[in-house]
């Protein structure tokens, strides 16, 4: 069963995850390079690449409890969303450092699969003008 499921996990990740990426906006001409800005381009971006980051690095430490798998999750959001800021990658371009670690939260609850990134990006733009009107 487990490599079952292990199957059901690739074929995902190969041949769902681009696709869902790939639906996110519309590209003009043919990327010639690897762009990794595609992978936190949104807030769904952000989550999706959680979700895969995630359940990789939750493999190789062997977590078991569903807590500590929300709370890895919800810190690797928030690394990669750093990262993708230090890098200018995607919506992280010119973002503050506490407007980039709410996103990276976001990206994380998106991942557990407890908000929307309806509503969260709802509750984002709106902080992000309270912070930005100081």
């Amino acid at each position: 069963m487990k490599k079952f499921l292990m199957f059901l996990y690739v074929f995902a990740m190969v041949f769902m995850l681009p696709m869902v990426l790939m639906a996110q906006t519309l590209v003009e001409e043919l990327p010639g390079e690897f762009d990794a800005g595609v992978y936190v381009g949104t807030l769904a971006a952000l989550g999706t690449t959680t979700v895969a980051l995630a359940e990789i690095f939750i493999r190789k430490i062997k977590a078991t409890t569903k807590w500590v798998k929300q709370v890895y999750a919800i810190l690797i959001s928030m690394i990669v969303a750093f990262i993708a800021s230090l890098f200018g990658w995607g919506m992280f371009n010119d973002m503050g450092i506490l407007m980039t670690l709410l996103n990276g939260l976001a990206g994380g609850l998106i991942a557990n699969g407890l908000a929307g990134p309806a509503l969260l990006n709802g509750i984002l733009n709106a902080i992000g003008d309270k912070v930005s009107k100081k």
